[in-house]
């Protein structure tokens, strides 16, 4: 481990590994000892990464994963990991990666590959952020879902405290955006981004067309029969379409 500076972050101390078993379960060892908010846990490989819901998210050498430390002042929706998203959208184009989408709740597309993936926990009034992201190929994985896995190649010509640094940096901007306006004022961007828009899904027992998010970021789908569903969590899943 050694602390390290990223361009741009100047909230919290920055702690790098070669190796972790997991940025978010060390941030939380950290947060229990009272290290300040905007601590930053980056790692350039983890073997027992997790995803939403207890899913192992793969994690080999080469990718960017890292944790961040946040002490809201008011109560975080589970929304907040659409956010997140769009938050690393902004600045993966800005490096000119293109096609981008966001898979609800908290999965970062490419075309139809996954590339990214977020994990926010809340913490007795802390809240942990964690990011994935694929840089290199990924080959011979049994994902459970109906997705393969894909990659952001081309960002392996940057330094990868740069990136990092670029990610964080549109987070706490759009954090503090989300501290005083929630999620409203991100929610038509968002939408706008979303890789589910318009198209059918089954969520658990649940299937319909999504038409958009609501207010607090819940998923909306329009039911065979015409009605609507207000979608809170789950896991989702795209149905063949034509």
């Amino acid at each position: 481990m050694e602390k390290v500076e990223l361009p741009g972050w100047n909230l919290g101390p920055v702690y790098f590994f070669d190796k972790i078993d997991s940025t978010s379960n060390y941030l939380k060892k950290l947060a229990a000892k009272g290290v300040p908010a905007g601590t930053v846990v980056w790692s350039r490989e983890q073997t027992s990464g997790r995803g939403r819901r207890g899913k192992k998210w793969f994690s080999p050498p080469g990718g960017l994963y890292f944790s961040v430390l946040f002490h809201p002042q008011k109560g975080i929706e589970p929304s907040f990991s659409l956010v997140v998203g769009g938050a690393v959208i902004k600045a993966l184009e800005s490096r000119g990666v293109s096609d981008l989408k966001l898979k609800w709740p908290n999965d970062i597309f490419r075309g139809t590959k996954k590339v990214g993936g977020i994990l926010c926990e809340n913490l007795s009034g802390k809240l942990i952020v964690g990011i994935g992201l694929n840089l290199t190929p990924i080959k011979n994985i049994d994902f459970a879902e109906n997705f393969s896995p894909g990659n952001l190649a081309e960002l392996q010509q940057y330094r990868p405290e740069e990136i990092v640094g670029l990610i964080l940096g549109e987070l706490k901007e759009d954090y503090f955006i989300y501290q005083e306006q929630g999620f409203c004022s991100f929610r038509e961007k968002l939408q706008k981004n979303s890789y589910l828009l318009n198209r059918r899904v089954r969520v658990d027992n649940c299937s319909g067309e999504v038409v958009g998010y609501g207010e607090k970021g819940q998923l909306i789908l329009k039911l065979p029969g015409g009605s609507f569903k207000e979608i809170w969590q789950g896991t989702v899943v795209l149905l063949e379409e034509g």
